[in-house]
């Protein structure tokens, strides 16, 4: 069995290296592993950081840097699924891990808890360290429901702050029930990140869904797909950290894409539905 962790990164220069370090750091080096950047579009010193890290810790056997032209998400995770597939010789049971760029994995050996769960439950397909729910429709877009997540997800950890400082939340979250470390749920869909899948279940039901492009609603467009395929998603609580201040380095950046966030959501799960008429039993 072998480890690759693909890493989408645009513009992280203030967090890249926390990134970096805590799959460097965590990772158990009892199995093969691989940490795959893909340097999407990025105009900062992301990969002179990146570049710096591999040198000083001798990882250059271990890490890949790829280069996407400012692809978004959903292209530049592809990216590195078909770099695994043409260049790194995959077995079916090879755990692939995705991360984003603001993710920072505080788990000691966080790929051998997968490799368990993955032996002890033989029908797993996405599974997510971070949230989970279900979907319903109206019939005319997705609509998400019974959240379950994880306790260093965003919004458990707002209101433990909030409990903790006195200080308001940033975010209103929706009703959720939270699991505790190393705790596993079965949840219809999961979010990322980070999440793990088994090579042989992308073989089996593809890669993220470039109609989708550049982005969201595809977590829950892979979820259905491992569904129907008769897989189970799910999430196990590992520890990790992610602040809502760390991401979005597009949205500072007011691109077109950027602008119209929410049209794009909208007609993503429209999308969603109309893939997945079947599944929605419409």
């Amino acid at each position: 069995m072998k480890v690759f962790v693909i890493v989408p990164t645009h513009n992280k220069e203030h967090l890249i290296e926390q990134v970096y370090d805590g799959i460097a750091s965590n990772i158990s080096k009892e199995l093969d592993y691989k940490i795959i950047f893909i340097i999407d579009g990025c105009t900062d010193n992301t990969e002179k950081i990146l570049n710096d890290y591999t040198n000083k810790h001798n990882l250059q056997d271990n890490t890949v840097l790829l280069h996407t032209p400012d692809l978004h998400e959903i292209r530049s995770l592809n990216t590195g699924l078909r770099y695994v597939e043409s260049e790194l010789n995959p077995s079916p049971d090879d755990l692939v891990f995705t991360v984003q760029d603001d993710c920072v994995i505080q788990e000691p050996k966080f790929d051998l808890y997968f490799k368990k769960l993955n032996e002890k439950y033989k029908n797993l397909g996405r599974i997510s360290w971070r949230l989970g729910l279900s979907l319903h429709t109206d019939g005319i877009t997705i609509h998400e429901k019974d959240f379950v997540e994880s306790e260093f997800g965003h919004w458990a950890v707002e209101s433990r702050r909030e409990k903790d400082t006195g200080e308001p939340r940033r975010f209103t979250p929706p009703a959720y029930k939270e699991i505790k470390h190393r705790q596993f749920a079965i949840t219809e869909a999961v979010i990322r990140s980070p999440t793990c899948v088994l090579w042989k279940r992308y073989k089996e039901v593809g890669f993220y869904c470039e109609d989708l492009v550049p982005f969201g609603n595809d977590c829950h467009e892979m979820s259905i797909r491992m569904n129907k395929a008769g897989y189970k998603n799910g999430i196990l609580a590992l520890k990790y950290e992610s602040d809502i201040d760390w991401g979005s380095t597009r949205e500072k950046d007011k691109t077109e894409y950027n602008s119209k966030l929410g049209e794009i959501y909208d007609r993503n799960r429209k999308r969603v539905l109309q893939i997945h008429k079947d599944y929605f039993k419409l």
